[in-house]
């Protein structure tokens, strides 16, 4: 064995400091292993199918990967939607990490919880 490759799959350090949640990260790997010629076609349906998830959760699964410039996509009429694989950027890595340091509550939405003890 020469590489670290050869024990299964091989995670760009980039890509592991991105604070992706396991729903984008199974999403996005699902693009990667799809992606012939940088292009991944596949249903929205059929992912979360595969991927054992909602159809509502991998739309917010894409969008995310969208926002964080991890993938761009083509609306096709009558056919699966174009997710095409965009190259990781350091700025971006270092974009998530100062979002994630930031973040108090689990969801960015969520309004805050401030819990005391009781006494």
């Amino acid at each position: 064995m020469t590489d670290s490759r050869d024990l299964g799959a091989f995670i760009p350090k980039d890509l592991d400091d991105m604070g992706l949640d396991p729903y984008e990260f199974r999403i996005y790997c699902r693009l990667c292993r799809r992606a012939g010629a940088g292009i991944a076609r596949e249903g929205v349906d059929s992912m979360a199918e595969a991927c054992k998830m909602s159809v509502r959760k991998v739309q917010g699964c894409l969008k995310a990967l969208v926002d964080k410039e991890l993938v761009t996509f083509e609306l096709v009429t009558g056919r699966p939607t174009h997710y095409f694989l965009a190259p990781i950027k350091p700025a971006a890595v270092k974009s998530a990490k100062e979002a994630k340091d930031k973040s108090v509550t689990p969801a960015g939405d969520a309004p805050p919880h401030d819990v005391h003890p009781r006494t």
